[in-house]
């Protein structure tokens, strides 16, 4: 197969796209089998398939080939290393975007291969980003499917209304059309959806990347869209992944983030409420979480939170028994701790003290960033009584704080590592601070 894509051994007639075509679907076959992900890299392969593409960008036939084979070998680490070894593959994948940009399985293909790319290293995020041009044409794609998506929708719901309509002239049900499930068009729009803001997520954790793209109204109005008008039970991949761009957009606090204009620090406050609160799944509670602690560094939305009672929500979830979620719901409890008025609520509605001091009781031994983001709750609650709006805390729950700053203070490296040496030693400085500060207060 190999042998036939080389240049010398084709008749430089079209006839050579039919043979090409032929060849490319047998190797997006054989790439199937993870035997053969090694040959692909030691026969030179991937070369010679960039070559092919680039030669015979014209034919979309064989550049949906191409990229069903690129996405496949994406997913693995030695394909994967070779695809980022030279521009020129990323290069000719985003080329090949441009010029088949209609072409929804192409496009959901090579945006796969790309987020893929994305997802490995800083280094490439800023190749395949800005060097091979995916910042620019990436924004023009998000709301060409994104329209496309809604004139669907559109069409569909026309559909739903005739049908209700003979249901109602038909009880017995003989003239009705039954079924209200996606028709393949939408499904297929949908999964494009689903893999460019898969690429936007994994781009925007880029420092250089992720404040460009948080700046750029096409990338930034479709996603919040998405969270407005899609569905988890419906479209869960959908909704999940423009959870996880949206928090990552969210990480760069600055005035061009669009996202933290008033307006829509509020509408995501809105947005992110039903995802708390009905979601059955967990990375999306996860990602939610996320959100609102980068979001509550704002005072407007502590205030929208409050309104909304989120922070009474990520309350109740302390004692849910993912870790992730209940280290992203403290981290969102610190900033609204901080507000003795919020605080005071909180501790008086929902027990908030005596969560964390459970927390603190039993939190696993080697892992000290959980308790010590539960420290920091902690820490600026107590906020409240320095400003002297508060009472005392209630004897049992001090007691219960207490023993739990006991055994935080009392922590010890797990390894022998820096990073958690470092780790270790800040907690038990933090605690201990709070610990003896407490004590005196008792």
């Amino acid at each position: 197969m190999q042998t036939l894509l080389k240049p010398e051994n084709l008749l430089n007639c079209a006839k050579d796209v039919q043979l090409l075509i032929q060849i490319t679907a047998l190797l997006r076959n054989l790439v199937a089998s993870p035997k053969r992900h090694a040959q692909f890299v030691e026969l030179g392969l991937i070369v010679d398939l960039t070559r092919t593409s680039a030669q015979y960008n014209f034919s979309e036939e064989l550049q949906l080939n191409i990229a069903r084979i690129f996405g496949k070998l994406s997913m693995h680490d030695r394909p994967c290393v070779a695809l980022a070894a030279d521009a020129s593959h990323a290069r000719q994948i985003v080329r090949c975007l441009q010029t088949h940009m209609s072409c929804a399985a192409l496009v959901l293909r090579a945006s796969f291969t790309l987020g893929n790319l994305c997802a490995r290293s800083e280094e490439l995020r800023m190749t395949v980003m800005l060097e091979c041009g995916t910042a620019a044409l990436l924004p023009g794609l998000l709301e060409r499917y994104w329209r496309h998506d809604r004139k669907l929708a559109q069409a569909e719901a026309a559909i739903h209304r005739v049908v209700a309509r003979l249901e109602v002239k038909s009880p017995s049900g003989s003239n009705s059309a039954r079924g209200t499930s996606k028709n393949s068009d939408a499904t297929d729009c949908e999964g494009v959806l689903t893999k460019l803001v898969r690429l936007v997520a994994n781009a925007a954790i880029s420092p250089v990347v992720g404040p460009q793209l948080a700046t750029t109204a096409a990338v930034v109005d479709p996603l919040l869209d998405m969270l407005g008008c899609k569905r988890m039970p419906e479209s869960e991949e959908l909704v999940l992944t423009a959870t996880v761009a949206v928090t990552n957009l969210l990480f760069y606090d600055s005035s061009e983030n669009l996202l933290f204009s008033p307006e829509n620090k509020q509408l995501l406050c809105r947005l992110l409420r039903p995802m708390l609160l009905e979601s059955y799944n967990i990375e999306a509670l996860v990602e939610s979480a996320r959100a609102l602690g980068n979001i509550s560094r704002h005072q407007d939305a502590k205030q929208w939170m409050s309104d909304l009672r989120l922070d009474e929500v990520l309350c109740i979830l302390l004692a849910h028994d993912d870790r992730d979620l209940v280290y992203y719901c403290c981290g969102a409890l610190v900033n609204l701790a901080a507000e003795p008025h919020a605080a005071r609520r909180l501790c008086q509605a929902q027990g908030l003290r005596p969560k964390i001091a459970a927390l603190l009781r039993d939190a696993p031994e080697d892992d000290p960033e959980l308790s010590m983001v539960a420290v920091k709750v902690l820490s600026n609650l107590r906020l409240e009584e320095e400003t002297g709006v508060g009472k005392l805390w209630p004897e049992e729950e001090l007691q219960e704080v207490l023993a739990g700053l006991q055994r935080a203070s009392a922590s010890r490296p797990v390894t022998e590592s820096v990073e958690d040496a470092e780790r270790s030693c800040a907690l038990v400085d933090l605690a201990s601070q709070l610990l003896n500060a407490l004590q005196v207060d008792d």
